[in-house]
């Protein structure tokens, strides 16, 4: 396996690297995870995302707390409009481009 800045290393008790029980480990997990429902693989690439984050960037105030609530409660009631994501993107090259 060639070795770069990102590739992960693991070394053993000799001082040896050893990729594949990382690499393994890894792959099982991967494949775990894909077997997940579309929605379970949201939620919990929602939780990786914020356990990268620094929970004292992510302060809300019950303003902003109760906003999040209610247009959570609309989606999941249906009665949120939406658009599709090509849609949307499009919009957004056009401004930004």
């Amino acid at each position: 396996m060639p070795e770069s800045a990102l590739t992960p290393r693991i070394i053993d008790g000799n001082g040896q690297h050893r990729y594949g029980f990382y690499m393994s480990r890894l792959e099982k997990v991967r494949s775990e995870v894909m077997a997940l429902s579309a929605s379970e693989r949201a939620s919990l690439a929602h939780d990786l995302i914020l356990s990268l984050d620094d929970p004292s960037d992510c302060d809300l105030g019950s303003t902003e707390e109760m906003e999040i609530q209610r247009r959570l409660n609309m989606v999941r009631e249906g009665k949120a409009p939406g658009r599709p994501a090509a849609e949307v993107f499009a919009d957004i090259r056009a401004k930004y481009s």
